[in-house]
């Protein structure tokens, strides 16, 4: 895959994890599962969660408005596509067996999205700004220049 490629096939696989964990979390609000405020607290929690990851990509569209049809540098688009889609599958799908289960309780969805999710968002933040600045310095634009 190119680097254009990748940064859309990115970009695909946040915001469908996004609207699918969302839609679980209005699934179970309609079905009167939890009450407002916890439903509030979990789509509040969601966007948090997808933020990072979301951001990144999105800098990666301003950033790099020339993006030619190269090359990903040295499998890193491979590896990003690879961690993302699972950290989204983890993550939304979580959020889904939750909304499916009915045995748990709001408060063990939140303490899993306050434990968990924000070192494995980390992982992903980090693994797509390794990406994206890879991608950089192959088109030269990341390398150091000598300087005098």
């Amino acid at each position: 895959m190119n680097i254009r490629t990748t940064r859309h096939v990115l970009t695909g696989i946040l915001l469908a994890a996004f609207v699918a964990s969302l839609a679980a979390i209005v699934h179970g609000y309609l079905a009167e599962e939890f009450f407002e405020d916890d439903f509030t607290s979990l789509a509040v929690k969601t966007v948090g969660q997808y933020a990072g990851p979301l951001s990144i990509v999105a800098a990666a569209y301003f950033a790099d408005a020339d993006t030619r049809d190269e090359r990903n540098p040295s499998g890193a688009g491979a590896i990003a596509v690879l961690f993302t889609a699972l950290w989204c599958v983890f993550t939304a799908g979580r959020t889904v067996m939750f909304i499916l289960s009915r045995d748990e309780t709001v408060d063990v969805l939140t303490k899993w999205n306050t434990d968990v999710v924000p070192i494995t968002s980390f992982l992903i933040d980090g693994t797509l700004a390794y990406f994206f600045v890879s991608a950089a310095k192959t088109k030269g634009q990341g390398a150091a220049r000598p300087t005098g």
